[in-house]
């Protein structure tokens, strides 16, 4: 797994683009305001980029890479093209194409998703606290805090881009797989939820 990864805080951002079909996101580390990571769609095939731009663009298919400051590949999420995509399932893989995980929408309670580990075994889940937050946990045991931030009036009005504080608890251990599809969840929720 790659070292930055082991980080605990991670402070996810939307970009912002007039007439982009892809969506694309900037992962910085909050303490330095350094960009660590980069999250983009690329190579949208036409059919995609077309439904984007319509009411069915929650239902369209997505591949999100993330990669590091020098290119290298992280890990991708991607979810086939769906009738109701609060029931598809989200893959996450790595780069070797192995599966790490996958995020399920579910249907109740509403707004949570459960979480599968490479074996397939349902072993996390997120839920959402209140309107603006939510916990990735494992049994009672608390992972991970998302918290989705005010983008400021101009972004919030204009645009349908957000931003997430994500903190990994101390207790997860580095180079822990879960770490991947905990930044992962973010990113689906992001997608799922709030395009």
């Amino acid at each position: 797994m790659h070292e930055v990864l082991n980080q605990n805080l991670f402070f996810i951002e939307e970009q912002v683009g007039l007439l982009r079909a892809a969506n694309n996101y900037d992962v910085y580390n909050p303490r330095t305001q350094a960009l660590i990571l980069t999250c983009q769609e690329e190579n949208l095939s036409f059919l995609t980029k077309i439904t984007r731009f319509t009411p069915f663009k929650t239902r369209s298919s997505f591949h999100l890479k993330v990669s590091d400051n020098e290119g290298e590949t992280l890990f991708y999420i991607t979810r086939k093209a769906t009738i109701n995509p609060h029931v598809t399932p989200i893959e996450v893989y790595n780069p070797a194409d192995q599966l790490i995980g996958r995020v399920q929408p579910q249907k109740t309670p509403k707004n949570s998703f459960e979480v599968f580990n490479s074996a397939n075994e349902a072993t996390y889940m997120i839920n959402k606290s209140n309107d603006q937050e939510f916990v990735f946990s494992e049994g009672s045991q608390t992972l991970a805090n998302i918290s989705k931030k005010w983008a400021g009036a101009s972004k919030e009005l204009l645009t349908s881009a957000d931003n997430y504080l994500l903190q990994i608890m101390v207790t997860v251990p580095p180079n822990e797989p879960v770490r991947a599809l905990i930044l992962a969840a973010v990113l689906c929720i992001d997608m799922v939820l709030y395009e």
